[in-house]
């Protein structure tokens, strides 16, 4: 049975999603904060910052957060004022001494869809099988939903109109399309009232809640991800209660902590380990620099009286494996440089590259594999969805 163990320590929530043997799959960590990550508030533009092509706005008397000039040249609006009131959702955590980023673009997000104040039409996640996203389009064009039917035969509008753009996700089935159904048209309502009514709320207002950072990241998870949600946390068991409510289990055994019989603390301390070693007796040194993370592949002990073509092909197959692991569990993200041993033939070279593609095709975060360098160095890009291990002061 997979599971994902919850807990808190230091004011961070600490969520690790694991697989039947217990292994660790996923760490996700976040800050206990009132501010979450995609709610909405009537902010005000506190600096305009010509020089950095941003400007900053609080979206609370106390904290502000950084809105980058292109969300308005995007949208082909004038670049704002100092006092100038409007709607912002937050983007991102706050990274270091960097507060949280913003947009102007609304975009509220559920189990089976993402509704959106821009675009139009109705999208379909890339990961959803052709037959499957076939039925649903033919659903959604059967109970009259948006841009799926733009006029019935009398040329009235569809039964639901949408404020923008939807997009469907993977966890979206035909088996489910009154429940995909009523989360559009759910969304769909809250969105269209932030668009029409959002400027004249009070200043300061959170016109849209999001769940907390852990718990949407578990939403945005594959359903069959995990069986059961363990917590020793009675505050974060009630709130795991609303959104999982058959999954959610406290956990109040006086024998043993959480942390002691799920290691815990181990697989938080697995997460910031600079040297990772591989079954082959290789191993990887992670180096995260203020640009970039810098993997090393070594040979290690599969080195000595091998063949060396073998020994480079077994070590550079592993440490790719452990790689798309590793970046994926660490949450590591922007630019990656990988320095595999050297594979002796082009074709080595391309069989590398086309697995590495392979291991991360299913990844959440959008990752390009660009390939060797000129320096033979792998390069990798990542894309930046929440903090990363790295972030956190553990």
């Amino acid at each position: 049975m997979n599971k994902a163990i919850v807990t808190s320590k230091d004011g961070i929530i600490r969520t690790i999603v694991m697989d039947e043997d217990l292994k660790p799959e996923q760490l996700i960590l976040s800050r206990k904060t009132d501010i979450t990550l995609g709610s909405v508030y009537v902010g005000r533009v506190a600096d305009v910052k010509k020089n950095l092509k941003a400007c900053f706005v609080n979206i609370t008397p106390e904290i502000k957060g950084f809105l980058a000039f292109e969300e308005f040249e995007h949208a082909g609006l004038d670049i704002p004022h100092e006092g100038d009131i409007i709607v912002v959702r937050v983007l991102k955590e706050p990274v270091k001494t960097k507060g949280y980023s913003l947009s102007i673009d609304i975009e509220i997000s559920g189990e089976y869809c993402v509704v959106s104040d821009h675009g139009n039409g109705i999208h379909y996640s890339k990961q959803l099988d052709n037959d499957e996203k076939e039925k649903i389009k033919a659903a959604l064009k059967e109970k009259r939903i948006g841009y799926e039917v733009k006029t019935g035969s009398d040329g009235d509008p569809a039964d639901t109109e949408l404020p923008g753009s939807v997009i469907i996700r993977t966890n979206a089935s035909v088996s489910v399309i009154d429940e995909v159904i009523s989360e559009i048209e759910r969304i769909g309502a809250i969105v269209s009232d932030i668009v029409k009514y959002g400027k004249t709320r009070t200043l300061y207002s959170c016109l849209y809640k999001e769940r907390p950072s852990y718990l949407k990241t578990l939403t945005d998870l594959r359903t069959d991800s995990f069986d059961e949600i363990i917590t020793d946390d009675e505050e974060l068991f009630s709130e795991i209660s609303e959104v999982f409510p058959e999954r959610a289990r406290l956990y109040d055994n006086e024998n043993i902590s959480i942390n002691a019989l799920y290691n815990v603390e181990r697989a938080v301390r697995n997460a910031t380990d600079k040297t990772v070693y591989l079954p082959c007796g290789g191993y990887l040194v992670i180096e995260r620099t203020e640009a970039m993370t810098v993997i090393d592949v070594n040979s290690g002990k599969y080195g000595v009286l091998r063949d060396h073509a073998e020994m480079v092909k077994k070590v550079n197959t592993e440490a790719a494996k452990e790689i798309a692991y590793q970046l994926r569990y660490r949450n590591i993200s922007g630019m990656i440089l990988i320095d595999f041993i050297n594979p002796e033939l082009k074709k080595d070279e391309e069989e590398l590259l086309t697995l590495l593609k392979t291991l991360f095709k299913d990844d959440k975060c959008k990752t390009n594999v660009y390939g060797f360098t000129n320096l033979k160095l792998v390069e990798i890009s990542r894309q930046k969805i929440r903090a990363s291990v790295y972030d956190f002061d553990m």
